[in-house]
């Protein structure tokens, strides 16, 4: 059975992600007046729905806050456009998890979708190449998760947003090896399982393919996963 919050939000959350789906994909740009729209219609409904219930809306506003500050970081870091960090944090807005650890679980599946489409346009064109690199800048993920998964962030998708970040610094390196070994020390097994998973993002980064990736149709697909199927 479908969730209060499905049945309230689920109508214009689809009817959204399908109109700047369809932009997306043609014509690569997701339009500021659909933006608009939608973050009125948003506005609208939850008014409506936190009227007529008894939920905490600061859990509400603090994971809003925590869409928006994860999509600049990806915006600052250029891996997204300004256009799909105005889309994340809109269809954000559309969505109530209850806990601190669903609050990036869009991403994670953003994430996940984006690897199958990958894979499914390599195997198609086979236009790809392989060759493994290693940023030592990347153990950024090693020395600082332990942080941020004290305060309930999503395991893999913190380190995959750590990942991302420490990809961008590589003036830093230095500093990011001395809190890695620092991270070992502490923590010795934890900071092995967060490495292996660098690992595994690295060698997810060291293909190169030559097709296009079109973020709004999957960032469509994993906020209407997360509010019809996830149940967040």
């Amino acid at each position: 059975m479908l969730s209060a919050e499905a049945v309230l939000f689920g109508p214009t959350l689809v009817l959204v992600a399908i109109s700047a789906s369809i932009t997306d994909y043609k014509y690569r740009k997701i339009h500021n007046s659909l933006i608009i729209r939608a973050l009125l219609a948003s506005l609208v409904l939850n008014v409506v729905y936190f009227l007529n219930s008894d939920v905490v809306i600061s859990t509400y506003l603090y994971f809003l806050a925590v869409s928006a500050a994860a999509s600049l970081i990806l915006w600052l870091i250029k891996f997204w456009k300004p256009g799909d960090v105005k889309f994340y944090f809109v269809l954000s807005s559309f969505l109530h998890p209850k806990f601190s650890s669903d609050f990036l679980m869009p991403f994670l599946v953003f994430a996940i979708l984006s690897i199958i489409w990958i894979a499914v346009d390599v195997i198609k064109t086979k236009e790809v190449e392989f060759k493994f690199k290693f940023e030592p800048s990347t153990l950024l993920a090693v020395g600082l998760f332990p942080i941020l998964a004290s305060i309930g962030i999503s395991f893999i998708v913190g380190i995959l947003l750590l990942f991302l970040i420490g990809k961008k610094i590589k003036k830093m390196t230095n500093i990011i090896f001395l809190m890695a070994i620092a991270s070992f020390l502490i923590n010795p097994s934890g900071a092995l399982q967060i490495l292996c998973f660098v690992l595994l993002f690295s060698v997810i980064n060291s293909f190169k393919f030559k097709g296009n990736l079109a973020s709004g149709p999957l960032l469509s697909a994993s906020f209407i996963y997360c509010l019809v199927f996830a149940q967040l």
